[in-house]
């Protein structure tokens, strides 16, 4: 099977004794992918308007007011707001107190020190409080399509308040320096954040922008490399028609091409002969799954996709390639199985 053979190709790489290898010049590719995010919960098609809504205890802590609330966290892409009463779509944030059940000071050890140096102490600050927020979005029918409090705001969270420090009197300092403001503030912003974060996943269009890499060889000692130099000119297309053309066909067409990509990396992945004098090294091995992994990412693809970052991780070569496209694809298999959810 094709996943055994990448497993097989890994672990032949992984015990290669160390030495000369040859080196081939890698070209790499950087791609800044423009495109609309769809939601995970579509709004019917006559839908066009919103209007916004914001309840909150007016007490003397809330110095977030209620305009910059509606202005910076009440956005929803796609759509136009309005202040006329007849919108098509409600959408309401209601705001509880904020409330500190109590707080405490917190010691850890840090990692040893080369040289022998004692590891460092680290102290800090962990307080338990809550800041309920409830976001509800509502029809013009009086339909309501979401009425959930923001990431368990209703409950009580034990959470770090603030920096660490090396001496427990630069801990204490810090925490005295802090006003029930900055608490209440720091942890409403946070909230608000999030709230317009989720209003954007699950309804809205927002704009996102992503760096995606393909790569490719040039011929040394003998080996010749067209196939990935026609796989990286498929990709780089593919990339550059998703950032150019919309359309439903357009973005069709770069994925087909982007798989085409795909299919010739992958035949590439699965050559038996491995080592440091054949065409796959250590390092083409980790950019073919790299490759792999970004077009299968794109491709919706996401068991694929994190079973070959994952191989490539393994290799521990340029790891905050894997790392970051690894943070993509667990985005995006959240964000498909909350569409799943929603249907």
């Amino acid at each position: 099977m094709y996943f055994k053979r990448y497993s097989l190709l890994v672990a032949s790489l992984l015990v290669l004794v160390s030495g000369q290898v040859y080196a081939q010049k890698a070209k790499r590719e950087t791609t800044s992918v423009t495109y609309i995010q769809n939601p995970i919960k579509s709004l019917p098609e006559e839908i066009k308007t919103y209007s916004v809504e914001v309840n909150y205890s007016k007490d003397k802590y809330h110095k977030i007011g209620e305009h910059t609330i509606k202005d910076q966290y009440m956005q929803l892409s796609g759509f136009q707001k309005t202040d006329k009463e007849d919108a098509d779509l409600y959408i309401t944030y209601t705001i509880g107190t904020y409330m500190q059940e109590d707080h405490n000071l917190v010691t850890r050890k840090g990692k040893p020190i080369s040289g022998g140096m004692p590891a460092p102490t680290y102290h800090y600050y962990m307080v338990r409080h809550k800041f309920p927020l409830k976001m509800t979005v509502t029809l013009a029918s009086g339909e309501v399509l979401y009425d959930h409090y923001i990431d368990g705001s209703d409950n009580f969270k034990l959470e770090r308040a603030g920096k660490e420090y090396t001496t427990r009197q630069e801990a204490e300092k810090y925490w005295n320096s802090l006003t029930r403001k900055q608490i209440d503030e720091n942890k409403m912003r946070a909230l608000l954040e999030k709230a317009q974060e989720n209003l954007q996943s699950y309804f809205g269009y927002p704009e996102k922008k992503v760096s995606m890499v393909s790569i490719s060889f040039k011929p040394s000692k003998g080996f010749t490399y067209d196939d990935m130099d026609e796989a990286q000119a498929k990709a780089v297309a593919a990339f550059t028609k998703l950032n150019t053309d919309r359309s439903e066909e357009g973005q069709q067409i770069a994925l087909a091409m982007l798989k085409e990509a795909r299919d010739i990396w992958k035949a590439a992945a699965k050559e038996e002969e491995v080592g440091k004098n054949t065409r796959i090294t250590k390092k083409v091995a980790f950019n073919l799954l790299l490759n792999i992994g970004v077009a299968s990412y794109w491709l919706e693809d996401f068991v694929t996709a994190r079973t070959v970052l994952n191989l490539a991780a393994e290799i521990k070569m340029i790891n905050s390639y894997t790392e970051y496209y690894l943070s993509l694809v667990d985005e995006g298999e959240e964000r498909a199985e909350a569409r799943a959810k929603s249907l």
